[in-house]
């Protein structure tokens, strides 16, 4: 994780389609909507992603409801998209 500034909306879009195509850019964050099977499989995806933001040491900002996991990346610090961002969707896309 090298980027230390924002990325700009065209690199956002570029990234976004060359990386992590199962993701959008909504109200200024990297966002995925993952519909899963039962509560107890949402509970485990949350608790994979959170082992992850530790890893990464890069935390997104979380909303679960029975079946769904609604996952939102932003670097707080530096008020945009980094490549932070970018990688740590790219590992939250191993787990599905």
């Amino acid at each position: 994780m090298t980027n230390t500034f924002p990325y700009s909306p065209a690199e956002i879009d570029r990234q976004l389609q060359a990386k992590i195509p199962n993701w959008t850019f909504t109200k200024g964050k990297l966002t995925l909507v993952i519909t899963c099977n039962t509560f107890s499989e949402t509970i485990r995806l949350t608790n994979q992603i959170a082992l992850l933001a530790e890893k990464y040491n890069h935390h997104p900002e979380l909303h679960l409801s029975f079946v769904t996991l609604i996952i939102e990346l932003y670097t707080h610090d530096l008020n945009g998209i980094t490549q932070k961002d970018f990688d740590l969707a790219e590992e939250i896309n191993t787990l599905l």
